[in-house]
């Protein structure tokens, strides 16, 4: 088995890194749904104004897409 020494010299077995970099992969996929989520606000606020609003239900259903999209990551 190798193990691995970080910079502050911590060693860890490549297990263990494995399951930090899944975990890393994990969170940067949740912090762009989080990102993706705040972007949908103001198209749901104009379709809030204009129910037509064919420009804002497009950037959500788009929205929505690249969403789902990286919840089939998680």
């Amino acid at each position: 088995m190798i193990k691995i020494i970080t910079q502050n010299g911590q060693i860890i077995s490549e297990e263990e890194l494995a399951k930090i970099e899944i975990e890393n992969n994990k969170n940067s996929i949740l912090i762009k749904i989080a990102e993706l989520e705040i972007q949908q606000l103001r198209p749901l606020r104009e379709l809030m104004i204009d129910s037509t609003n064919q420009f804002a239900k497009s950037k959500l259903e788009s929205i929505d897409a690249q969403i789902a999209e990286l919840r089939k990551q998680l």
